[in-house]
């Protein structure tokens, strides 16, 4: 699954699910023209170019890829869904 990741043309061909989703993206990720992401806003792993799926909206957080599922922030928007 990891050599698939890395294909643009394999994760454009995937359809965007038509059911209710969140997609929530870290932005604490280094920046810097040496970097992989350049100034681009990333969580150390994936932009948030990367992580946008149509026209659902992302989620932007402070935070690094790791500890996206850690947030605060992310529970409360899950458990106020869920209700």
């Amino acid at each position: 699954m990891g050599q698939l990741l890395a294909r643009h043309d394999c994760m454009d061909a995937l359809p965007v699910p038509d059911i209710p989703l969140r997609v929530y993206a870290g932005t604490k990720g280094p920046r810097g023209r040496w970097m992989p992401f350049g100034d681009e806003p990333n969580d150390g792993i994936v932009s948030v170019k990367e992580v946008q799926l149509g026209s659902v909206p992302v989620q932007l957080l402070p935070t690094i890829h790791t500890l996206i599922m850690n947030s605060r922030q992310v529970a409360a928007d899950i458990a106020t869904a869920l209700k």
